[in-house]
């Protein structure tokens, strides 16, 4: 057992949702079908070990089925502490494992509830994922799909390369993983760029992110979705029928398009810190 396999698991019921105890996690079991569900499992573990941005431990998860409404029924993949509650991480300040130095998640901005996070830690915990090493890959290519979301939650950056051309590798030549990396100006962030886009937060960082080779995903105030030559508007936008498995257009430079640009969207709480920050990178 590596000191990897040492997690933070949930306390008992009664307990305060927010504090932890150290435990192992469990093995995966095996379940059973029920329901007509297409699959006997939740997912896979992609990756357990040291964040490639500060060295903590993290985990890498997929969960096969989605009922997120705009990106539609994909697989999506989770980049959490290993250690610790989400929402402990982010009071800290030491979800920048994970997230690195985005200004959203300083800020309160990130779009991404946090009780959806916790689900998928407490099932990590209880040992629901089967490790892809196991019995995960060969349930994936039998599921085949055509689109995965990497950073469901999480930076992609902070995790290797090699776990991101393994999934490349059990997927055909024309399928796309879709990402977005707030790290695009780092070093090592560049060979992320062939299936990330590059998050930018202003029409300068755009500007700076497409001059070092990057696509772009620019959020912008509402009613100010103002497009550089450069950008076309998310299609989801204007037609709720064209989800990101549809649309397949944020996959980095795989896909010799123009970047996107969205207007700012997310839970309330969320949206006030966003349009705040926004507002202030568009007086820069």
């Amino acid at each position: 057992m590596t000191k990897y396999d040492q997690i933070a698991l949930p306390l008992p019921r009664g307990s305060r949702d927010k504090d932890t105890v150290i435990g192992v996690r469990r093995p995966y079991k095996k379940r059973g079908r029920a329901g007509g569900r297409r699959s006997s499992f939740p997912g896979t573990i992609l990756y357990e070990g040291p964040s490639m941005l500060t060295g903590d431990p993290i985990v890498v998860i997929m969960s096969f089925e989605s009922g997120n409404r705009k990106t539609d029924d994909i697989p999506q993949v989770w980049i959490i502490r290993s250690d610790m509650h989400p929402s402990d991480a982010r009071r800290t300040g030491m979800d920048r494992a994970i997230c690195g130095g985005c200004e959203l998640g300083q800020n309160l901005g990130c779009y991404v509830p946090l009780d959806v996070v916790s689900s998928v830690w407490r099932a990590y915990g209880n040992g629901s994922y089967t490790p892809w090493e196991d019995h995960g890959e060969r349930l994936f290519r039998k599921q085949a799909p055509r689109t995965v979301r990497i950073g469901a939650y999480g930076d992609p950056v902070a995790v290797p390369m090699s776990v991101w051309r393994r999934l490349k590798q059990a997927m055909k030549r024309t399928d796309r993983l879709l990402s977005y990396t707030h790290q695009w100006r780092l070093p090592q962030a560049d060979e992320y760029k062939s299936f990330c886009m590059a998050s930018v937060d202003s029409p300068a960082e755009g500007r700076l992110a497409r001059s070092m080779g990057w696509r772009t995903f620019r959020i912008t105030l509402p009613g100010k979705l103002d497009l550089a030559r450069e950008q076309i508007g998310c299609p989801y936008a204007n037609n709720q029928e064209i989800t990101c498995k549809r649309c397949r257009l944020c996959a980095g430079t795989d896909v010799k398009a123009k970047s996107i640009a969205a207007e700012a969207h997310g839970h309330a709480t969320a949206l006030r810190a966003v349009l705040k920050l926004l507002n202030r990178k568009d007086q820069e």
